[in-house]
């Protein structure tokens, strides 16, 4: 099943909203990429915590890349998992960023002690893109079930 375009007011405001997903997505890859290098001496015997923002800045690329060339055509459990992954991701990165400046929950399994409890620019920035990445996403899965809805 595909969903039906809506017309063209509403195929530019899907556009909108991946394209500030992507956005959103891409300044956060941009960050833990820029600062994985510092973080690599914090690690437990399985991971560092640059090893977590490697896989972090990996996830929010693919994920933009995914919304980006979603076409509007395909099937709609796919578009909706599209959406439902940038979401993920972006909405986990901005709560791990808030957990760890605020709450020191030490190492959690294979994952190191990430307590950091300061903001500075690049982080406070990095958080700003993942809450507006998560909020244009949700925007993007609720504007799919309301089209999906009327063209019923």
């Amino acid at each position: 099943m595909t969903l039906a375009t809506g017309g063209t007011r509403s195929r530019l405001s899907g556009f909108g909203l991946r394209l500030l997903t992507a956005a959103g997505l891409a300044y956060s890859a941009y960050a833990h990429w820029h600062l994985h290098a510092q973080y690599a001496e914090n690690r437990t015997s399985l991971l560092s915590q640059s090893d977590v923002f490697v896989v972090q800045a990996v996830a929010c690329v693919v994920a933009a890349v995914l919304l980006l060339a979603l076409p509007g055509r395909i099937p709609l459990r796919f578009q909706v998992g599209v959406w439902l992954l940038a979401f993920a991701v972006a909405a986990g990165s901005l709560a791990a960023v808030f957990i760890y400046r605020y709450a020191d929950l030490g190492r959690i399994g294979p994952l190191p002690d990430m307590y950091e409890p300061v903001w500075y620019s690049l982080k406070t920035r990095s958080a700003v893109a993942e809450a507006v990445a998560a909020t244009a996403s949700a925007a993007g899965l609720l504007q799919l079930f309301l089209a999906r809805r009327q063209t019923r």
